[in-house]
């Protein structure tokens, strides 16, 4: 991958939309150069967004962040 795009690469290979790393597409949308080999690549990207995007929405709405920093107790 690196030799064909002439940059550092990670690669990360989902073959279920359903499975991905919301928190490393996020990333990858904002910092990185997302390839996909075909057709059905592009149409599961899509799908990865889209469940992404409602999973953001949902940790927005139930202020995941925010309960997990105010439950968090190192000791």
């Amino acid at each position: 991958m690196e030799e064909r795009v002439g940059l550092g690469a990670d690669v990360y290979v989902v073959k279920d939309p359903g499975a991905a790393n919301c928190i490393l597409l996020h990333e990858a949308l904002n910092s990185g150069l997302i390839l996909y080999s075909d057709e059905r690549g592009r149409e599961m990207l899509v799908k990865a967004v889209n469940m992404c995007y409602d999973f953001f929405i949902t940790r927005k709405k139930l202020r995941y962040t925010e309960t997990v920093m105010r439950d968090y107790s190192p000791f």
